[in-house]
């Protein structure tokens, strides 16, 4: 092709997540003379945009309803003007159907579907319009081994080409090791599967037996469970802080000496990969996509999930092992080089040369 390659990223809004953030990394380190790549939000709202509008041309749409004829419409113009070679589209909240038949509608030629999660239904219902949906795509992505296999099992989706494309962060030199304090901290949206209880009460257990230990939630959710999970921090005698939503998250991680991962479930768990390149113990909870990012007491450390006993046992050994740590964090620096985005980024790139080769 001798002209640049169109494509168009949807996600559902400009938000401080981690898909968004994961979205402008990658657009930084895709060569920009053979691809155009241009964002696409569904929904308003979001401190990103500003940081978006400065790397590639950004659009906000503010669709209502996910079956609204007149939002169709109004993604389908968008689609169709903008003349896009690949449409990829993030599997977030309710925007899939909507943006696989405006894509269709606009004979858009290559569709990619990227799973981040391994999604569940509340009905049969809503599984079969993924399915049907997720088929229509040309090309599906997953971002672990697990989410794929996980997806493909579920869906059906054995005769839809697909490709695992990890997440990836920028690399920390090694010179940039610091002494830290004993701080622990986690950072998670505070929603159910990420069981922030199970942090908070193994911060309780770990403040019974030492002093002088900090502990971080980073984050922010519903309002009516952040009052639930604090409630239970002040009736069990939990010292936490709390900093909200922070736009630099790498700049608190940096404060970190043990950063954990407390979730149930995953995709692939990217802020383990955050932790480990800016040299924090990464601690996760011992669950199948975490097993793609830490080898167990060589570049982490892993508990069973929802035993905050288990945690606290895991950031005792973090806190009072300290060559131990040392040899971990630095075998996670080297392991985290696996995941780096600019090897994203490459992966990527291949994806989007190879599906339209084969048309």
């Amino acid at each position: 092709m001798n002209r640049k390659i169109k494509v168009l990223r949807i996600v559902s809004n400009l938000g401080i997540g981690g898909v968004q953030k994961q979205i402008l990394s990658l657009i930084k380190n895709i060569d920009s003379e053979k691809f155009m790549i241009d964002v696409l939000a569904v929904r308003r709202g979001g401190k990103l945009e500003t940081e978006f509008s400065r790397c590639c041309r950004t659009m906000v749409l503010d669709l209502k309803g996910k079956y609204s004829l007149i939002d169709l419409f109004k993604l389908f113009k968008v689609i169709k003007r903008g003349k896009y070679d690949i449409v990829h589209i993030h599997r977030m909240e309710d925007i899939l159907p909507l943006s696989i038949t405006a894509c269709i509608l606009a004979g858009v030629r290559v569709k990619v579907i990227h799973h981040h999660f391994p999604y569940k239904w509340l009905s049969k219902r809503k599984k079969l319009i993924e399915q049907f949906f997720t088929k229509s795509a040309d090309w599906f992505v997953a971002v672990s081994h697990f989410t794929s296999k996980y997806m493909v099992e579920r869906l059906q989706l054995e005769t839809i080409k697909s490709s695992i494309i990890y997440n990836g962060v920028e690399l920390l030199s090694v010179s940039d090791l610091r002494v830290k304090e004993d701080i622990v901290g986690i950072v998670a949206r505070i929603v159910y599967f990420k069981k922030l209880d199970s942090f908070i009460r193994s911060a309780k257990v770990v403040e019974d037996i030492r002093r002088n230990i900090e502990f971080i939630i980073t984050g922010t959710g519903r309002k009516s469970r952040e009052i639930k999970l604090k409630k239970l921090a002040s009736d069990i005698g939990a010292e936490i802080k709390w900093t909200g939503e922070v736009y630099d998250v790498e700049d608190v991680i940096r404060l970190f000496k043990i950063g954990i991962l407390s979730s149930v479930e995953e995709g692939l768990g990217n802020v383990v990969l955050e932790y480990m390149t800016l040299d924090t113990l990464a601690v996760a909870s011992n669950i199948p996509p975490v097993w793609e990012v830490i080898i167990d007491g060589k570049t982490g450390f892993l508990f069973m999930p929802s035993d905050y006993f288990d945690m606290a046992k895991a950031i005792l050994l973090g806190l009072d092992n300290c060559s131990l740590r040392k040899k971990v964090v630095m075998n996670a620096i080297k392991r985290v080089e696996s995941f780096s985005i600019k090897r994203t980024a490459e992966a990527t790139v291949k994806l989007y040369e190879s599906v339209l080769r084969d048309l």
